[in-house]
């Protein structure tokens, strides 16, 4: 896209943010702005900047500013969207790995990327022995078979037989 000059609007937030409860009034406010800008200018990607958004929570969630004069200005697919007495935020350029430092300090600084690098194959390896014992069934116990055989045997009346805490409980309650 063609990059832009700047356009300067004024923004009623009161219209938008009557529609909301008390308590998330100064939340409407930014998001109306974001509407009105991607309305106006036709574009999807709108970022507040960081001053405009303290202007309008610097009173609170439940009592926003009324009404905005802010300026908007178009980066590629960006728009930014600011107070006119500040400046836009500038691009970040991206930083170029460092070359490699001659003499004792560049040493020092491959000795500590290859403990880097071994520190995260050994993370990786015991990651993989975690899922490969996750895969293992176990088999059930010839004692634990046993046990559920007695809990299912029943008493001569026919109940079931009973156990642990139910059957002291059962003891105290006939007394």
């Amino acid at each position: 896209m063609l990059k832009m000059e700047e356009k300067q609007f004024i923004i009623n937030l009161r219209r938008e943010f009557i529609k909301a409860p008390s308590y998330k009034k100064s939340m409407k406010a930014v998001k109306a702005i974001r509407e009105f800008v991607m309305h106006h200018m036709k574009a999807q990607d709108v970022r507040v900047c960081t001053e405009l958004n303290r202007k309008i929570w610097e009173r609170g969630s439940k009592n926003p500013i009324h009404k905005v004069t802010v300026k908007v200005k178009q980066d590629g697919d960006v728009l930014w969207v600011q107070l006119p007495e500040f400046e836009f935020p500038k691009k970040k350029e991206k930083k170029l790995k460092a070359e490699k430092k001659e003499g004792g300090a560049g040493k020092l600084q491959e000795k500590l990327e290859e403990a880097h690098n071994k520190d995260e194959m050994k993370k990786v390896a015991e990651d993989k022995k975690l899922e490969e014992h996750k895969h293992v069934e176990l088999e059930p116990s010839k004692e634990l078979k046993k046990t559920k055989a007695k809990a299912a045997k029943t008493t001569k009346e026919g109940k079931p037989a009973e156990t642990g805490k139910k059957q002291n409980e059962k003891k105290v309650r006939n007394f």
